[in-house]
C-alpha cells in the first residue's frame, strides 16, 4: 500500500501509513499483520495505532509491534465489537503488528499513523464512547485522531471535526473508519461527530503535542 505524506506547517506532522483487516477463519485470540509500513525513522516520532475486532464479547487489550507492546490510549468494547487506540515509539521501516483480544475475534483490524515532532509521547487526552460525538482537549500545534467501528458496512458515514483519512469495508458485512487533523489553536474541547446510522458503533479518539 503506498504510504500518504500529509505535510502540514509547524507543531506536529501526521503521516497515514494505511490500514489493514482480515478474517484469520474462526475465532482466535490475535492476528497478526505482515508487511506493515510503521513510517519514517524519526527521533520525534510516535507511531500511533487504531484497531479493532469483532466476535462474541471480543475487545482489543494488547497490541505488539515487532513484538513490543505498545501503550493502549483509550478503548471501548461492548456488545460484542471493540476499537482502541494505541502508541509506540522506536519502531519504523516495515514490520508487524499483533492485535489481541481478551476474548476469540472472528475480525481484526489496525491503521497506523506516524507523527512526527512530538514533544511528548503520552497522549495529550483521549475520549472512547459508543456513540458520537467524541469529545476531547487538543493541545496548541497539535493533532487529534480518532477511529470508528460500526457493524454495518452499508452505513454512510461522515466526520466532523476532523478530516477522513479512510473509510473501508471489513470482513463480515462491518466497517472501519479513521480521521485526523492539526490545530494551530488549542481547542478545549474538539467535539467530533460521526453520522454512521450503524447500531453498533465504536469510537476512540487522541490527540498528541
Amino acid at each position: 500500500m503506498s504510504r500518504v505524506i500529509l505535510i502540514e506547517s509547524g507543531g506536529v506532522k501526521k503521516d497515514y501509513l494505511g490500514v489493514h483487516s482480515a478474517e484469520p477463519g474462526g475465532a482466535v485470540s490475535s492476528h497478526t499483520f505482515s508487511g506493515v509500513d510503521l513510517g519514517a525513522t524519526s527521533a520525534s516520532g510516535v507511531l500511533v495505532i487504531g484497531c479493532g475486532v469483532s466476535g462474541s464479547s471480543s475487545n482489543p487489550t494488547a497490541l505488539l509491534v515487532n513484538g513490543v507492546a505498545a501503550t493502549q490510549v483509550a478503548n471501548i468494547g461492548t456488545g460484542g465489537l471493540g476499537a482502541s487506540i494505541y502508541s509506540i515509539t522506536g519502531q519504523s521501516g516495515t514490520g508487524t503488528i499483533q492485535v489481541q483480544s481478551a476474548n476469540p475475534a472472528q475480525v481484526f483490524w489496525a491503521a497506523a499513523y506516524k507523527l512526527r515532532g512530538v514533544q511528548n509521547a503520552t497522549a495529550h487526552d483521549f475520549h472512547a464512547a459508543t456513540s458520537s460525538p467524541l469529545s476531547f482537549d487538543i493541545p496548541a500545534r497539535g493533532v487529534g485522531l480518532a477511529f470508528g467501528m460500526f457493524n454495518t458496512s452499508a452505513a454512510a458515514t461522515t466526520w466532523g471535526g476532523l478530516t477522513e483519512d479512510f473509510d473501508t469495508s471489513i470482513p463480515q458485512f462491518q466497517y472501519a473508519t479513521g480521521a485526523s487533523l492539526n490545530f494551530d489553536a488549542a481547542q478545549t474541547p474538539l467535539s467530533v461527530t460521526n453520522n454512521s446510522s450503524a447500531s453498533l458503533k465504536r469510537f476512540v479518539g487522541a490527540s498528541w503535542r
